[in-house]
């Protein structure tokens, strides 16, 4: 029996679906590392002169405005979805499956921003020149995890582990990272 039809009458094991999400973790890490290591390094990022924490705050509010641009795509989906379909009323649960995979893909980006602005900022108030370019940097690995996420999504449920792979990698980097900034100079450095 081949592996989509053991799939689709749920005969696939538990075992097959956690070795399948292992790899596409394992392949979403590796390609949000890869993402990481270009922008960071090959790419040249607009910086400001000036770092004073004014600037740097200013600066990171400007990426986040980006990042926000995934919050207000999923907005307009769920919205325009419900308007060309029976799930305009919001109370029609027998339509709710037409706009399921996009309130969950914006519910999930809502509670994905709102970690990636606080830990985006809080880094922000210590970085230093060098390290200035991780701003966009985060910024554009939390927009592709998101954007792969929703697409994986919409493929099937399984899929969005990529995106959630990369999503992952940003926020645990930027809270080591402002652990490791914190530990450095203190709560009250700036």
């Amino acid at each position: 029996m081949d592996k989509d039809k053991k799939e689709k009458k749920g005969t696939a094991s538990p075992f097959d679906h956690k070795v399948k999400a292992i790899l596409k973790i394992t392949a979403g890490l590796a390609l949000g590392i890869a993402l990481s290591y270009v922008s960071f390094y090959h790419v040249k990022w607009a910086v400001p002169a000036s770092l004073s924490l004014t600037v740097r705050l200013a600066y990171t509010i400007r990426c986040l405005f980006f990042a926000a641009l995934t919050v207000l795509f999923g907005i307009l989906a769920v919205a325009s979805t419900r308007f060309r379909t029976a799930a305009m009323n919001p109370l029609n649960k027998s339509a709710q499956d037409v706009v399921e995979v996009h309130q969950r893909y914006l519910q999930n980006t809502l509670e994905q921003f709102v970690i990636f602005a606080v830990l985006l900022l809080s880094n922000a108030t210590y970085m230093k020149e060098e390290h200035i370019a991780l701003i966009p940097t985060a910024t554009l690995l939390f927009i592709v995890g998101r954007v792969l996420f929703w697409i994986g999504y919409v493929i099937h449920w399984s899929q969005r582990t990529y995106g959630m792979a990369i999503n992952f990698l940003v926020a645990i980097s930027l809270l080591i990272h402002g652990i490791s900034l914190y530990n450095a100079n203190g709560l009250d450095a700036f």
